[in-house]
């Protein structure tokens, strides 16, 4: 493998995408008050794909998700070929559960690289993931990723969001569902990470938010239904509503990066099982 000194690649930002104040999985509710993590750390790389060669310039996203995270973390690390990229220090002081992670980086030697993405808890337990990626000098006869949009490109939008029920009960699980459109002439590789913010109608105020681990690609023309659980636990007196955005950051060249995100109606959450206003 040849191995470049990481010096000599531009680090252009690291984004530790953390979850507020709440936690949100395709499997558990997202909610007020994150649950307690259990079990040993795991990692999943979303991005890049193992093997995936990219031209030498182009900018490089890895995307991951740390799985039992909880509040006891206290690394997060992500190495090119065992030298340091970049890392955060107390990553998850909301104690979620599922922690996303987004590096960008610009590829520059050709070569082979091994990207690692590296999970510590204070207790010195700790998990890893690899990801084996190729740097080429110039396009090959094989597929490789490219550095810029295709003219038109992707341009990914949502086109609806829907609760169930609608208004939702505060201590109540309701269903989220959100359809997202590619309205552009290019396929998406993915949709990138899907964020949810629950907001004040009137004045922005977001009083709890979350993410979805980055979906599958999408076809020119192409929809897709997202669902998710949401679960509040505290009742607001003022009218709010639920804003989503698809490929949060913009690490999915489009056509567009202005019109990624919707939101819902103006609802009141009643009061379920949380008594009285």
């Amino acid at each position: 493998m040849g191995k470049v000194p990481a010096q000599v690649f531009a680090l252009l930002c690291i984004a530790w995408l953390l979850l507020g104040i709440s936690a949100c999985s395709l499997s558990e509710p997202a909610q007020l008050g994150a649950p307690t993590a259990g079990g040993p750390l795991a990692i999943t790389i979303l991005a890049p794909v193992p093997e995936q060669a990219f031209v030498a310039g182009t900018l490089v996203i890895v995307q991951a998700r740390i799985e039992n995270a909880g509040a006891d973390l206290a690394r997060v690390a992500v190495l090119l070929d065992g030298s340091l990229l970049g890392e955060q220090l107390a990553p998850n002081p909301s104690a979620a559960h599922i922690l996303p992670l987004t590096v960008d980086w610009r590829s520059s030697n050709p070569g082979r690289y091994t990207l690692t993405v590296l999970a510590e808890r204070a207790s010195g337990s700790s998990a890893r993931s690899d990801v084996d990626i190729e740097v080429l000098a110039h396009a090959a006869a094989r597929p490789v990723a490219s550095p810029e949009p295709l003219a038109g490109g992707v341009n990914l939008q949502i086109r609806h969001i829907r609760l169930q029920p609608n208004p939702p009960a505060c201590g109540h699980e309701a269903q989220v569902q959100v359809g997202v459109h590619n309205s552009g002439n290019t396929a998406a590789p993915n949709i990138g990470i899907l964020g949810w913010a629950l907001e004040l109608a009137e004045s922005g105020e977001v009083s709890a938010d979350g993410m979805l681990p980055a979906a599958e690609g999408l076809a020119a023309g192409e929809d897709i239904q997202i669902s998710f659980p949401l679960l509040l636990r505290s009742l607001q007196p003022l009218p709010q509503r639920l804003r989503v955005t698809v490929d949060i950051g913009n690490h999915v060249p489009e056509s567009d990066e202005t019109d990624n995100g919707q939101s819902s109606e103006p609802f009141f959450v009643s009061a379920g099982n949380c008594g009285g206003a």
